[in-house]
């Protein structure tokens, strides 16, 4: 969209898009952007900030699974890899550490 815009395409200005264009980016930038940080609260109280953030991180895990069912993107190397990580990152913030688990009780007395 930027060489668009700074004017470097010639073949598709920004002035002479069409307007369903215009409303196809309206929409992207009101779903995209717009509703997803309220949405995204909402969700947080919903089901709290630890899940919340775990969650987060499968976005994109869903968005590549998503670009190949939907779109027909194949997967290459460097996806698969980054899913790997995703998942092995996920597992290791979800597991519990031990200095946390003893820390509750500390105070009581």
């Amino acid at each position: 969209m930027l060489p668009k815009i700074v004017g470097h395409s010639s073949s598709d200005a920004v002035g002479h898009r069409s307007k369903v264009a215009w409303g196809a980016d309206f929409c992207l930038g009101l779903f995209s952007t717009v509703m997803a940080l309220p949405l995204f609260q909402r969700g947080v109280m919903l089901c709290g900030e630890v899940k919340a953030s775990l969650l987060g991180t499968f976005e994109p895990v869903t968005g590549v699974l998503v670009g190949i069912s939907v779109f027909g993107e194949i997967m290459t190397v460097q996806s698969a890899v980054g899913i790997l990580l995703i998942l092995c990152a996920t597992a290791v913030l979800s597991v519990p550490s031990a200095k946390n688990v003893s820390c509750d009780n500390e105070w009581e007395e």
